[in-house]
């Protein structure tokens, strides 16, 4: 019960590129993973998860048929997550309905208007993401889908749960809308290069939009929280289960599904857990609490170095900190901190965790000064990591900012700031589609 999550970073949210420059995505997702064990960041729409599925299953049926050779199931793949999309979108402009998230909406949207008929294929003229499977459902998904039981990856296979799913909940609708087992959805994958779902191919269509809708039958409610919000097998210990139980237990008192997981909201999940007596829970809680205390400020003032500090000195930089938030933040809490680092640890050695209690000993009490200095060796050490320099260098008595990108100013009130997810937005967002307590955001990715 007190074994915390120990997996690797996500490589859904692994940082690419010249991002997080503090190497913060690393941290605070291990310690989200000592409560939420399946989903990533990414990963948090239930439906997203019926495309994965049923994509698996009938591409590794037209292998396991001989219909397609073993190198294809990926392509096969990608046609499906198209059919899927183009399907959900047709159905719901008939309707003049919102179509939930759809990865690769822009371009989905785009072609469906200038033509009945779209190109599906793994092509790059077909596919609905400047690169499908690296962006889409394949790499974003799979990684969850199998820590939830669902999904064998190295067979490229759903697990036997993962098939009970669509041979249970979703065959029998498939026999329903005439399709018996769904071989009219194979015969589309199989080699067909255009996909008409407002006309010949309408019949299918109409059934993945179905297979899609907002709205959860009972059976599927219970597959999904189970699975999904409630992390299956990748709670053992049961603290995501119980996580879950106090986000729906706050959302439903408060009337706030609508709103963004906040400060607020972990405050009240805290203290629900306390208030149950889930122990465990809330000392995994409250250690994403205090960390975040130190973290959520220290991105801000990275931000604002960036485009404030070019040509300024550190001490006349610790000015401006100290005319927004005076002589400290009251709220950070050193000794609470230090006693749990072991992430920290893990990924800067002792230095690190130093650098960490130096930062919220100084946020603390206001030195400023030293606060700015532990943000920028922070920054200059993560970068060199990557084989690059600092975004912001020391040039004798000022600095000089390498690196510029929109900041954001410094908030008035920090303790009131929830800036990184630790997953737990992801629980509340797979579970509230589920519940139909919220409507999804289209996703306009390219």
């Amino acid at each position: 019960m007190n074994a915390p999550f120990l997996t690797e970073v996500d490589p859904e949210i692994a940082v690419k590129g010249s991002i997080d420059p503090l190497g913060l995505l690393p941290l605070w997702s291990r310690y989200g993973r000592q409560v939420v064990g399946n989903l990533s960041l990414v990963a948090s729409s239930a439906r997203g998860f019926t495309t994965l599925l049923l994509g698996y299953h009938f591409a590794r049926r037209l292998v396991d048929e001989r219909d397609v050779p073993e190198a294809s199931v990926v392509e096969a793949f990608l046609k499906f997550e198209q059919l899927t999309a183009y399907s959900r979108l047709a159905a719901a402009e008939d309707r003049d309905a919102h179509p939930g998230r759809v990865l690769g909406l822009r371009r989905v949207r785009s072609r469906l208007t200038q033509s009945k008929k779209v190109r599906i294929g793994s092509s790059r003229d077909a596919q609905i993401l400047s690169n499908q499977r690296a962006y889409g459902l394949w790499t974003l998904f799979s990684g969850p889908a199998q820590e939830s039981g669902l999904l064998v990856r190295k067979s490229l296979r759903l697990s036997e749960d993962g098939e009970a799913f669509v041979r249970d909940i979703v065959y029998p609708r498939l026999e329903q809308a005439g399709l018996r087992d769904g071989r009219a959805i194979l015969d589309v994958l199989r080699s067909r290069k255009w996909f008409e779902p407002r006309g010949s191919d309408e019949q299918v269509a109409r059934l993945l939009a179905e297979l899609h809708t907002d709205e959860f039958s009972a059976q599927e409610k219970d597959f999904y929280i189970e699975r999904f919000a409630c992390g299956g097998p990748a709670d053992p210990g049961g603290r995501q289960h119980q996580l879950w139980e106090c986000i729906r237990a706050y959302n439903d008192e408060h009337g706030t599904w609508l709103d963004r997981f906040d400060m607020d909201q972990l405050i009240g999940v805290i203290a629900l857990a306390k208030e149950r007596g889930y122990d465990d829970l809330h000392d995994r809680l409250w250690r994403i609490y205090r960390f975040e205390h130190v973290i959520g400020p220290a991105s801000r003032v990275f931000g604002y170095l960036q485009v404030n500090a070019d040509d300024r000195s550190i001490h006349d930089l610790a000015d401006d900190l100290a005319a927004k938030w005076n002589s400290g933040l009251g709220h950070v809490d050193p000794d609470a901190l230090s006693a749990h680092l072991e992430p920290v640890e893990v990924l800067h050695q002792e230095q690190g965790v130093r650098r960490f209690e130096t930062l919220a000993r100084s946020l603390h009490t206001g030195d400023w000064v030293a606060v700015i200095e532990a943000i920028l060796d922070q920054n200059a050490e993560v970068m060199a990591r990557r084989g690059g320099g600092p975004w912001i260098v020391r040039d004798r008595d000022t600095l000089q900012v390498r690196h510029k990108q929109e900041g954001a100013d410094l908030p008035e009130d920090p303790a009131g700031l929830l800036i990184h997810p630790y997953f737990l937005t992801s629980v509340k967002s797979v579970g509230g589609e589920v519940l139909g307590t919220f409507r999804e955001e289209e996703d306009d990715a390219a």
